[in-house]
């Protein structure tokens, strides 16, 4: 019988240790992971973000290396980019702010709001949330200011149902990074809660929201889609060393089947490190007993019409006329059923109507 491997590589472990251990044995690790690094080479995004972090741990230790002026380099490039990053957040804010729109950010863009000189991806969109019944307004209000909706050709008289289908769209203005807006954070954590747990932040004179640590934490582990174990890691441990977490969260069964592989081997890798912030034992891992999310059982194409329509007149809320109800209609399949073009509607139809048999 094989031995499980543990879902983190020893070099990964020993960078995740140097940039956030508090203790002489980082600057051991620090030392591994920097014989074996190429640094002429191409280096990931999330080694390259710890850089940073692993300097000011290191140097906090008393450590001095050659490659740490360029670490420091970096980490001033970063404040500088985001900087800019934050100025250009201006019209757009300024443009939710008169609309009566304060948009709350999530995790990675969170870490904005407890450290200015983070290394962002600049190849994800900036994540905001927004309420549910705000959300048809502050899009509508940035399509005004020029920007556009990304990868997804909606009909704008029907963006009302399309916002009912779904949770979340990706807007792109003229210049700078896409924003991806969320209005339906229930689908990970208690909406209510959080909002009222969430810290004001200013950009740039603009006031925003930015999730509790807690729920940062929360919501990162149960929507880690946008990164690996590695990464996933990371960004917890980076949530957790510059917030104070009172309440650390628990995984739920919107976490089971999104997780990497082997997850719970790699957080007891990492358990000496989250402790250090005041984590229980066993924060982070996947329990047994979370319920499987079993498939839908198949019904009656009539039955099945009958109930989705009702559930779509339910999410459609006050918009009870007929009219508007067709009206909406293809937006709302297009976001239920995440296409990109209203011409893509009759073929899914079809499939919805005729469901592909077993075998």
């Amino acid at each position: 019988m094989t031995s499980m491997q543990p879902c983190l590589s020893r070099a990964e472990a020993d960078l995740l240790a140097a940039a956030f251990l508090d203790d002489p044995q980082a600057i051991t690790a620090w030392q591994r992971w920097s014989a074996g690094v190429d640094w002429n080479g191409y280096l990931d995004h999330t080694s390259f973000a710890l850089l940073p972090r692993a300097y000011r741990n290191l140097r906090r230790l008393g450590v001095e290396d050659p490659i740490f002026p360029r670490c420091n380099g970096i980490m001033r490039q970063a404040w500088l980019a985001n900087q800019h990053l934050i100025k250009g957040f201006g019209p757009a804010l300024d443009t939710l702010g008169q609309a009566g729109v304060v948009p709350m950010l999530l995790p990675p863009t969170w870490v904005l709001s407890r450290d200015r000189s983070a290394v962002l991806d600049r190849g994800h969109p900036i994540r905001w949330a927004i309420a549910p019944a705000q959300a048809e307004l502050a899009i509508r209000a940035l399509l005004a200011l020029g920007w556009g909706i990304e990868r997804v050709r909606l009909p704008r008289w029907s963006m009302a149902g399309y916002i009912a289908g779904t949770h979340e769209l990706v807007l792109q203005p003229p210049h700078g990074p896409r924003w991806l807006f969320t209005w339906r954070l229930d689908l990970w954590l208690d909406e209510q809660a959080a909002r009222a747990a969430a810290e004001p932040c200013d950009f740039g004179g603009r006031k925003v929201l930015a999730l509790a640590p807690h729920d940062a934490l929360g919501f990162v582990l149960c929507h880690p889609r946008w990164t690996g174990a590695f990464g996933l890691a990371a960004v917890l441990l980076t949530i957790a060393s510059v917030g104070v977490v009172r309440d650390w969260p628990e995984v739920t069964s919107a976490s089971a089947g999104v997780l990497p592989p082997d997850w719970n081997i790699c957080m007891d890798q990492l358990e000496h490190l989250f402790i250090q912030w005041g984590a229980p034992t066993g924060f982070g891992r996947l329990t047994t007993n979370l319920p499987a999310v079993l498939p839908a059982p198949r019904r009656n194409p009539l039955h099945r019409l009958v109930s989705d329509w009702l559930r779509y007149r339910a999410a459609l809320g006050e918009r009870s006329l007929m009219a508007e109800s067709l009206r909406q209609l293809p937006g709302y399949l297009m976001g239920r059923w995440c296409l990109r073009h209203p011409r893509q509607l009759p073929r899914r139809a079809l499939q919805w109507l005729l469901p592909a048999r077993k075998g």
